[in-house]
This record gives structure tokens, C-alpha cells and sequence, in this order.
């Protein structure tokens, strides 16, 4: 395994951007995750991502479209999901291609502009009403 996987521990922001951009897949083993940002990052490096489906993350991950959402603790079907996309190149390229797209939903100016217009649209129903 030591051939085939890297356990880097802290890394400064470029050597972690490095790190994703030379990935196939992004995996997480964390038990629980408030939003993480992580994934996130992972989809904009063109990266699918494998995880628990406990989490923030199962917010805005899909099975079979993001990467693989599994069963927390579920350790066979964790394995056999990993192994499915490292055998599967042209499935993790489809995947991490939408993921880059669809991460897009998540940037501060996306998240900012959806907000400005919720709050102009509460406005003018407010001031209609009046």
C-alpha cells in the first residue's frame, strides 16, 4: 500500500492543492463532518469523492454522481466502492468533471448573489403587501 497511498498529514495550502491535483479519488474515512469544506475542494479538483453518508457532506454529495456515498462504518462496502472507481477511469472522469460544476454552487459569489436575491425578493413581497 505504501506504493500506492500517501499519508501527508499537515500540508501547507499549495502542497494540498498539489496533493488533489495528483489524486484519482478523494476518500474520507471521517465519522462526521459539520459541512466540510474538504469535499468541496476535492470537487474542484475534478476529484470524486468517497465517504460516509453521515454529515453535512450527504447535503450536497450523491451516490453514483459525486462518487460514492456509503453506509457509515460499513467497511466491505467502503472498500468495494474504492475499488469500483480506481478500476472504473472513465467513471471518475465523468464524475469529476460534474463535480466541478457542481461545486460552483457552492463559491461565495454564487452563495452571495442567491442571498442578495432572496433578501431584494423578501423586500419588494414585503413592500407589496404594505
Amino acid at each position: 500500500m505504501a506504493d500506492q497511498v500517501r499519508f501527508a498529514g499537515f500540508v501547507e495550502e499549495q502542497e494540498k492543492t498539489d496533493l488533489l491535483n495528483a489524486a484519482d479519488l478523494y476518500v474520507s474515512t471521517s465519522q462526521h463532518e459539520g459541512f466540510g469544506l474538504v469535499f468541496l475542494e476535492a470537487m474542484a479538483a475534478g476529484l470524486p469523492v468517497v465517504c460516509y453518508d453521515f454529515g453535512g457532506q450527504s447535503d450536497f454529495l450523491e451516490h453514483g454522481s459525486t462518487g460514492g456515498l456509503v453506509p457509515l462504518n460499513d467497511r466491505d462496502t467502503f472498500r468495494r466502492e474504492v475499488e469500483h472507481l480506481l478500476a472504473s477511469p472513465e467513471e471518475r472522469t465523468r464524475m469529476g468533471n460534474d463535480n466541478r460544476v457542481r461545486v460552483e454552487t457552492f463559491y461565495i459569489d454564487t452563495c452571495a448573489r442567491g442571498y442578495e436575491e432572496l433578501f431584494l425578493r423578501v423586500a419588494a413581497d414585503a413592500r407589496d403587501r404594505r
